[in-house]
């Protein structure tokens, strides 16, 4: 708690291939979470705007949100990336503090389930805290970069977020 209380992002991701009924599956457990320098009304005024983020995050190439179902679209492509992917999942738009689950039920990792809590923490900073599970057919990455994927691309991308959502 003392590194996310200095700033710092917290971050970590389990991969694991299992055999399940003859079946070669991974399974991923994933978490981050971060102390944003401002108080949540603040953060979350850009924050909220996923449709935005391709002007924020140099990986993702186009981002689109549709108020009616949910549904966020990520087009990503970048030299970190095993391959280029689209990310098309449901969240509701964040606006305010509470917990917000989301789920991955078509693509690359369906059936990912998770949620994004969003906390009034410490001197009125906001505090994000974010968990998400999944099980499925192996991807054929190895765990490893799996791994590594994921939380450089997650830790990159909060501090980014934390970073241009201070400047309102």
């Amino acid at each position: 708690m003392t590194r996310i209380k200095n700033g710092q992002i917290y971050r970590k991701t389990t991969i694991r291939t299992i055999e399940e009924k003859g079946n070669r599956l991974q399974e991923l457990d994933f978490s981050i979470s971060g102390l944003h320098p401002n108080s949540c009304h603040t953060a979350l005024a850009k924050l909220s705007q996923y449709e935005n983020y391709h002007e924020y995050l140099d990986f993702i190439k186009k981002s689109q949100y549709s108020e009616k179902t949910n549904r966020v679209r990520f087009f990503m492509q970048s030299a970190i990336l095993p391959f280029n992917m689209i990310l098309d999942f449901k969240i509701p738009r964040i606006t305010k503090k509470g917990s917000y689950p989301f789920s991955f039920d078509k693509g690359f990792l369906k059936e990912l389930k998770g949620t994004i809590h969003v906390y009034q923490g410490p001197h009125n900073r906001c505090l994000f805290y974010s968990e998400a599970k999944w099980k499925g057919k192996h991807t054929g990455i190895p765990n490893m970069v799996f791994e590594l994927f994921a939380n450089t691309l997650s830790e990159k991308s909060m501090e980014i977020l934390f970073r241009i959502s201070r400047l309102i």
